[in-house]
C-alpha cells in the first residue's frame, strides 16, 4: 500500500510543477465502479457532493453533456452567473476551499471521467487548459493501471464487517445496533474504508471490495 501512496505522491508532485492546484481529484468510472485518486480533497465535500446530489447542478457536467471537455472554472463562473443553482454550487465548493480551478471531464452514457486541480486562487489561465489537454491521457491511463495492479489492502476488522453490512443493504443506523456501537462510529469506518478503496460513496465501496475479494458474494 505504502508503495501505491508514494507513486501518487509522485504523480501529484508532478502535476504541481505545471499546473498551481491545492487539491486534486481524478476519477473515473460508473457510480459502482468509480476509481478515485485524492489529493487534498476534503472528505467532507466529498460526501456533500454524494448526498446532496450536487452532480445535477454541477456546471462540469452540464458541459460535458454538451460536448465539452476541458474547462477553466472562471469561464464557467461567467457563463452560470445567473443560474441560482449553480452559483449556488459555487458558494457551496469555496466552502470547502474550491474557489478556482481547471477540470477535464468526459461522459460515455453512465460512465464519467473527472479530472479537477482546484485551489482557493485565481492562479489559472488559459495556458492550463492546454497543459492539462496534455496530461489527460497519461492520467487516465495512470488510474486504469492503478486499478488493473490494486495492491492488497489493509482494513480492520470492523471495516470489514462494515463492508458485509453493506453488501446485505444495511443502513448505518442498522449496523451501529448489530455491531453494538453508535451510529457515528459506523460513519467512521466508512469514511476510512472509502479513504483506503479510494471511493466516495458505499455502492463503489461495495463493489471494490467485492472484485478484491474483500467481502464474497
Amino acid at each position: 500500500m505504502r508503495d501505491s501512496v508514494l507513486t501518487a505522491e509522485r504523480l501529484f508532485e508532478s502535476c504541481g510543477h505545471v499546473i498551481p492546484f491545492e487539491k486534486a481529484l481524478l476519477s473515473s468510472g460508473d457510480d459502482t465502479s468509480r476509481r478515485l485518486q485524492n489529493y487534498n480533497m476534503s472528505q467532507r465535500w466529498l460526501d456533500t457532493y454524494q448526498s446532496k446530489g450536487l452532480r445535477k447542478v454541477d456546471p462540469i457536467v452540464r458541459e460535458v453533456s454538451q460536448g465539452s471537455n476541458i474547462f477553466l472554472w472562471t469561464r464557467l463562473h461567467a457563463k452560470y452567473d445567473r443560474d441560482p443553482h449553480v452559483s449556488a454550487f459555487f458558494e457551496e465548493a469555496r466552502l470547502f476551499g474550491l474557489s478556482f480551478g481547471v477540470s477535464y471531464a468526459y461522459s460515455n452514457s453512465d460512465k464519467l471521467d473527472l479530472f479537477t486541480f482546484a485551489g482557493s486562487g485565481n492562479d489559472f489561465t488559459a495556458q492550463h487548459v492546454d497543459v492539462l489537454s496534455f496530461l489527460t491521457p497519461h492520467l487516465k491511463l495512470w488510474l486504469d493501471s492503478r486499478d488493473s495492479q490494486r495492491p492488497e489492502v489493509d482494513l480492520t476488522r470492523r471495516e470489514v464487517e462494515v463492508l458485509k453490512w453493506s453488501h446485505d443493504g444495511a443502513t448505518a443506523s442498522a449496523m451501529a445496533t448489530k455491531m453494538c456501537c453508535t451510529e457515528r462510529t459506523i460513519n467512521f469506518h466508512l469514511g476510512n474504508i472509502y479513504r483506503k478503496l479510494g471511493v466516495n460513496n458505499r455502492t463503489a465501496a461495495v463493489a471494490v471490495a467485492l472484485k478484491s475479494k474483500i467481502i464474497s458474494y
